[in-house]
This record gives structure tokens, C-alpha cells and sequence, in this order.
């Protein structure tokens, strides 16, 4: 009967081509879907006929990218999204308000949900940081080698520590296409030395690198959320980021790290040499910081929100959306 009902829908809508799309979504069909999810925003484009074929609500996710640059040159991009999904979820308040700038309904459902943790992993145990001010400053960054992460910014503050006396180590986790011009920057910047690529390493590598480190430098200029700085807090590893999007949700300012404005290099030595010269102060931000995330942060709080979302979402459908409450929220941010 679902199969039957996918293809007289399916056939309004695409002709002949319906028999293609069945064979597509033929996995979905044998799931007998209550309800889908789409992860990222961007999957969801294109896609919010399913309501009708599944005949079954949606829900969509969106984490950062697909709101921050995917679609900017279509104005209309998420418009079917926007007007068809039951329900967004959202990592935290930057996001929901990009979501509306980008046309999405202001009393649209939806529900703040960030990322969790898992504490128990990313523990401090057998941490190696000197209590001294003797040792170079050791700076990990993790995250995929792209434009948005800001490594070039990066770069350039690490030579600014270098020209003020403050000796420091720079190691990037993260892989991807954007290695050959950081490769070039370092050159440029005579921080053959100094700076190290690790590539994509496993958990178990980040939090190896994590325990050994000083310093979280996060100097992206675009970023929804982001984990790696989550899990650095969870290994109070104080965080030096920039104010890119949701970053300054995720990092306390003064209280678990030091968020400066985005692009700005000089800003970021500035905060890196403070905490330089400070261990004590250090240690106080990564306390602070572990105590944030397992407050805040926990897999548990975050499980029990997507099921309070997805039982209103559930719920509100035979009367509508209106059941399922705009404001609805999951782990604070």
C-alpha cells in the first residue's frame, strides 16, 4: 500500500520519472518510515517531496555550513525546506537566527539542540602540561583543512608569538584540500619548524595531542558549532577562537577561553600571549571549562531532546504544527 500510494503521488508530481525515484527511496519504503531526519540542511533541499511520497513529517537539521554559504546564491535556496519540513533542529541561537535571515518563518518549529560530549572519553587523566613558563607554548588545532577554519590567520599569529620571544608549537589534526596553500603559508612565513601537519587523526590521536597541548587555537571564520572545541574543554585545555558564528555560543568568554574577533591575527596573538605567560590562568579556564561541559554537554540531555522532538513533531501532525512548540529547547548553549 505505501508503495502503491508513493506512486500515485510520485506521478502527479514526476511523471515516468516516479519509477526512477522508487527505485531511489526503495529503502526508505521498506523502513516504513514514522519519520525522517534529515542531518544536514543541504540533503534536504530537493528533497521535501518525501513528505507526500513517504506520507510521513520531516525533520531537518542544520549544523553550520548549509546555512553559512550553501545556497548564497540563490536567494530561494531552503524555500521548500522552510515552508514543507514539520520541525528544524539547530545547533544554537547564531543558527536560528541565519535561519531566518535566509527567509525561514520566524514562528517556524523548531528546537536547539547542541552537540554532547563524551566526557568519560575526552578525560584530562594523564594530561602533560608543565606548570612552568620555561616550555614552548604548545597549540593544537583540529578540524578539516579548508578556507573556513581560518589556518591562514593561524599561521600568521603564530609568527606574531615568534616575533614577540614567545616560543611556541603549532600542530594542525585535519586533512583535506586546502593543504597545499597552508603548506605554502608556512613556507611563506618561514614556520617550517614550528608549525606541523598531522592529517586526519582518530580520536584516540586527539586526545593524545590534546593531553600534551596548552592551548586550543581555533581560528576559524565560519563555524556552526563545532565539536573539537567541546572536546578540548571537556580536557580543560582552555580554547583561544574567534567570534564565527556559533564559536562564541560554545566558548565562554573570560570563563573557559578567550574569543576575539574573526580575521583579526593580531588579536589572536594577543590572546595566545596572555595565556602564555599565565599557567595558573590556563589551569582556571580548563577547569571551568570541564565543569561547563558536563553540565551542558552530555549525550544523555542531548538524546532526551531530539525524543521530546520528535514525539511533538509526532504528536502535532494530525492537528498540525502548531502542537509542537517554536521555542522548543534541548541542552542550554
Amino acid at each position: 500500500m505505501r508503495t502503491i500510494s508513493y506512486l500515485v503521488q510520485g506521478r502527479k508530481r514526476f511523471g515516468i520519472g516516479v519509477f526512477r525515484k522508487l527505485y531511489l527511496d526503495a529503502r526508505l519504503l521498506r523502513l516504513r518510515c514514522d519519520l525522517v531526519h534529515f542531518e544536514f540542511g543541504a540533503l534536504a533541499a530537493g528533497r521535501m517531496d518525501l513528505e507526500d511520497l513517504l506520507g510521513c513529517p520531516i525533520v531537518v537539521s542544520f549544523r553550520g555550513y548549509d546555512l553559512n554559504y550553501v545556497g548564497l546564491e540563490e536567494p530561494d535556496f531552503y524555500r521548500q525546506v522552510w515552508r514543507r519540513a514539520s520541525a528544524l533542529h539547530l545547533l544554537g541561537d547564531d543558527l536560528w537566527r541565519r535561519a531566518i535571515r535566509r527567509g525561514c518563518p520566524p514562528d517556524k518549529p523548531h528546537a536547539l539542540i547542541p552537540p554532547a560530549i563524551d566526557a568519560g572519553f575526552f578525560d584530562p587523566a594523564g594530561s602533560e602540561r608543565p606548570a612552568s613558563t620555561g616550555a614552548p607554548l604548545r597549540l593544537p588545532s583540529v578540524g578539516r583543512l579548508e578556507w573556513k577554519k581560518g589556518y591562514e590567520d593561524a599561521h600568521v599569529a603564530v609568527r606574531k608569538l615568534l616575533n614577540r620571544g614567545i616560543d611556541c608549537e603549532y600542530r594542525i589534526l585535519g586533512d583535506g584540500n586546502f593543504l597545499g596553500a597552508l603548506a605554502f603559508g608556512r613556507h611563506q612565513l618561514g614556520l617550517g619548524d614550528r608549525v606541523t601537519f598531522l592529517g586526519a587523526g582518530s580520536r584516540d590521536l586527539v586526545r593524545a595531542e590534546m593531553q600534551k597541548a596548552d592551548v586550543l587555537l581555533h581560528a576559524a571564520v565560519s563555524e556552526g558549532f563545532c565539536n573539537a572545541v567541546l572536546e578540548a574543554q571537556a580536557m580543560k585545555l582552555p580554547v583561544v577562537c574567534t567570534d564565527a558564528d556559533g564559536l562564541a555560543e560554545n566558548v565562554e568568554n573570560g570563563v573557559t577561553g578567550i574569543v576575539v574577533a574573526r580575521r583579526n591575527p593580531e588579536a589572536l596573538a594577543d590572546a595566545l600571549a596572555a595565556l602564555a605567560g599565565d599557567p595558573e590562568r590556563r589551569r582556571r579556564l580548563g577547569e571551568a571549562g570541564r565543569a561547563r561541559v558536563a553540565a551542558r554537554f552530555r549525550p544523555e540531555e542531548q538524546i532526551s531532546a531530539f525524543a521530546q522532538l520528535y514525539r511533538g513533531v509526532l504528536s502535532g501532525r494530525p492537528g498540525g504544527q502548531e502542537s509542537l512548540r517554536s521555542e522548543t529547547s534541548g541542552v542550554p548553549a
